[in-house]
């Protein structure tokens, strides 16, 4: 109910205030007939959509677009956002689908005394029980996915952060990190 609220919300804003939640399409749009071009980012609303038209621009954005246009940062964001709900799906599906039901029907502890809730946690599984092992297992599933996820997005990340790096006007682009210089060398005199 809250999601649909603000959905709504925000659909009303967006129209009572285009230039603040579309603004880069209007200067697109005022850039692209001025010289005379096709918008192609951020993607043309689609009209037939009403007050969700935003829902088509935002699905048919792609990543470079957003990174090219508005910045590594937002581009960024946005790739988290992907690696994170990666993850959840990962995850969740399979403990939702398989590890809660083996809990709740091989726990093997009395339902009496186990809330309602607890049943399709750890909390249902007896001392001793060979479940714990299963758990044992998905613990090691759950950090090996995890970290596969995350080591994806960092190599795509560095990927694109070289590219921003090159594309950066000097001196900008060849700035250095200097870390654990000696004492004798901590000046800009002695440093060169």
């Amino acid at each position: 109910v809250t999601i649909v609220g603000l959905i709504c919300v925000f659909c009303f804003l967006r129209w009572e205030f285009p230039l603040v939640y579309s603004g880069n399409l209007k200067r697109a749009e005022a850039d692209a007939e001025e010289k005379k071009e096709v918008v192609t980012f951020p993607p043309p609303l689609n009209s037939r959509w009403g007050p969700l038209s935003w829902i088509y621009g935002s699905l048919g954005t792609d990543i470079n677009a957003i990174q090219d246009n508005i910045g590594l940062d937002s581009a960024m964001l946005i790739e988290f956002t992907h690696v994170a709900m990666k993850i959840c799906a990962t995850i969740g599906i399979p403990m939702c689908l398989i590890a809660s039901p083996i809990n709740y029907w091989f726990g093997g502890m009395p339902h009496r005394e186990v809330d309602r809730l607890s049943r399709i946690g750890m909390a249902n599984i007896q001392s001793g029980s060979g479940l714990y092992w299963v758990h044992a297992c998905i613990v090691w599933l759950v950090v090996v996915s995890t970290e596969h996820f995350v080591q994806q997005a960092m190599d795509g990340f560095l990927v694109r952060r070289w590219q921003w790096l090159k594309r950066m006007p000097a001196p900008r682009c060849t700035t250095v990190l200097v870390e654990n210089l000696p004492l004798e060398y901590c000046s800009d005199s002695r440093l060169r």
